[in-house]
């Protein structure tokens, strides 16, 4: 796909701004989510880091999917794990934080 490397050094270049210390080999997940995945796709580069980055400390660093898995519903889920992402992100050097009303999918 014609731009596809382009896209994928913004996306990289936005999060290293937005989270400058995360592992490179989180770094490189996070970069390749946001390119595979059909809702980031066409998202500007800063919102496509965000997103992927909020995403993959949900899904590696919290227990949200075990709180799935037990039937807790996705917003208590994701209310729940607020704090542990937060922490992460704070980790990483990023200077925003996920708040109860952001819709970060």
């Amino acid at each position: 796909m014609a731009g596809r490397p382009q896209r994928a050094a913004a996306v990289a270049a936005a999060l290293r701004r937005l989270v400058p210390r995360v592992p490179d080999f989180e770094r490189d997940e996070i970069v390749a989510h946001a390119q595979a995945s059909p809702g980031l796709r066409k998202a500007a580069p800063g919102t496509a880091a965000w997103l992927a980055a909020v995403a993959l400390i949900r899904h590696l660093h919290t227990d949200y999917d075990t709180l799935l898995a037990e039937g807790w519903g996705i917003e208590a889920a994701r209310y729940a794990t607020l704090d542990a992402i937060n922490a992460v992100l704070a980790d990483w050097g990023a200077q925003r934080r996920l708040t109860r009303r952001d819709d970060d999918g």
